[in-house]
């Protein structure tokens, strides 16, 4: 071997290693920044107010709120937040519907009895722990979390 092959082993060696050191590093990085983001920004059902962007003029955009719907599960409602009310019906009320995210009528009779409305609101939502999985809900009573 001559002095200039190794050194093109030594420069291809290097080149290789930096490559890797600089793939970690971004990994980390948006790694990091997604944890970043999921304590920054708590999933929400549904936020209280959205914004509307106009252009008045092109340096000044006009930002206004707008209000939404409030947060409220009802006949019709589907998601995550439909298929943890149908779990926590089944948990604690003997509900013997399938969980299926959406808000039938099967759902709106046992929410009737149970709760002598014909819907879920936030704060009942919240205050009956709904959102809450049964595992961290144990785990919380066991170990006062």
């Amino acid at each position: 071997m001559t002095i200039s092959n190794i050194k093109k082993e030594w420069i291809i060696g290097a080149s290789i290693i930096g490559i890797g050191v600089l793939a970690f590093a971004s990994y980390k990085i948006g790694k990091s920044r997604k944890k970043f983001q999921e304590h920054a920004e708590p999933n929400t059902p549904q936020k209280e107010f959205a914004y509307v962007t106009t252009k008045n003029t092109p340096e000044k955009p006009i930002t206004t709120p707008l209000k939404k719907t409030p947060w409220f599960l009802t006949s019709g409602s589907s998601g995550k937040e439909v298929e943890r009310l149908q779990i926590w019906l089944l948990r604690n009320h003997g509900w013997k519907g399938e969980v299926t995210g959406v808000f039938d009528d099967q759902t709106l009779s046992l929410v009737r009895k149970v709760f002598k409305q014909n819907g879920i609101d936030k704060t009942t939502y919240q205050k009956y722990k709904m959102g809450v999985p049964i595992h961290e809900q144990i785990k919380a009573q066991t170990y006062g979390n």
